[in-house]
């Protein structure tokens, strides 16, 4: 997901373990992130063993970090932070029931379950009918919403809309929610 959300060349990525997570042994997890992130962009084949290796012949730095102390409402939580040319970005996840969940988005809590379906994350100021708006040019376009959340930072302040989608979705009606009044950024992730 990180890599899908970002732009630019990637300079860095700060691997937080918090929890008792910290306390064992991560280098599947680290090997885990690294293949995530660098598989969306690497033409050769990216595993487990490997990961480690192209990570550092492109020149990525890779931290990691530890924190025992618990994140509640999580008792484990994997934080990744990416630092590119053009930005950066947060994305934690957690394991619960078996299933791992993304629970934040740069500063915005979600809940995000992989489900191998598309996933429209757009970046908007929160205001009346932006939800409405948004709701119209997916059924215009007979694109089926599986689930919807919103995450702001305040009421009528910069805000996040994590749909959930049944199908894929084309650059035009990406493009026709991205000229909606306030919406800074549209992007399409698949988990």
């Amino acid at each position: 997901l990180a890599s899908q959300l970002t732009d630019g060349q990637p300079a860095g990525l700060i691997i937080t373990y918090r929890g008792e997570v910290a306390r064992f042994e991560t280098a599947i997890l680290r090997a885990t992130v690294l293949r995530g992130f660098l598989e969306r962009s690497s033409e050769e084949r990216v595993n487990l063993v490997n990961a480690s290796l192209i990570a550092q012949r492109r020149g990525l730095h890779v931290e990691e970090r530890r924190n025992e102390e618990e994140s509640p409402p999580y008792t484990n939580l994997l934080v990744v932070d990416v630092r590119t040319s053009a930005g950066e970005a947060r994305v934690a996840a957690t394991l619960t029931q078996n299933d791992v969940h993304i629970v934040q988005i740069d500063a915005y809590h979600v809940d995000i379950v992989p489900s191998g379906t598309p996933w429209m994350i757009i970046s908007h100021t929160d205001r009346p009918g932006m939800i409405g708006n948004i709701g119209t040019i997916t059924g215009e376009n007979d694109i089926n919403i599986a689930s919807m959340q919103v995450s702001r930072e305040k009421s009528r302040g910069p805000a996040l809309t994590v749909l959930g989608l049944d199908e894929p979705v084309d650059d035009g009606q990406i493009a026709q929610i991205a000229r909606i009044s306030d919406v800074h950024r549209v992007r399409v992730v698949h988990l």
